[in-house]
Formats: structure tokens, sequence, C-alpha cells
């Protein structure tokens, strides 16, 4: 999803919207859909997706320390199942 919504050039449908706009169209209700729809409020569901795309790297990325740490760890379980 962020990789073809950063594609400015992408023809994705016939009204020439823009990438980013249809990316976020197709994919809202796959994210956030709640269960019971007479809740729904369809603008908020998109702002919090757009939210995800525009700053995915601080929101998905985990930092270098834990990223280190863990990767630590499980060097450490691996090399203790081996002896």
């Amino acid at each position: 999803m962020r990789r073809v919504s950063s594609k400015d050039n992408l023809e994705l449908d016939q009204s020439h919207r823009a990438t980013k706009s249809v990316v976020l169209e197709t994919f809202v209700e796959a994210i956030i859909k709640p269960q019971d729809l007479g809740n729904y409020d369809e603008d908020l569901c998109k702002k919090v997706v757009r939210f995800f795309m525009d700053h995915y790297d601080n929101i998905w990325t985990p930092p270098v320390t834990l990223r280190k740490e863990v990767e630590e760890r499980v060097f450490f379980h691996k090399f203790i199942l081996i002896c």
C-alpha cells in the first residue's frame, strides 16, 4: 500500500485521481471497519489510515536499539539450543 501510494505517475482509474487517494479508498475498509456499521465514520477511518501512510516509518519501524536487543536475544537463545 505504501509503495503504490508513493507512485504519483500511476493511473489507477479513469478519473485520474491522486494515487494516494485511490489507495486510501481501496484499503480503508480492509484496515479499519467496525463490526457495527451504524457507528462507521468513513471520514475518520480515512484520516487514521492516511496518518498511518504519512507516518509509516515513525509508526511501523522499530527503534534500532530495540531491533538490536531482540536480535541479540534471538541469537543467544539459538546458541543455547545448539549447545
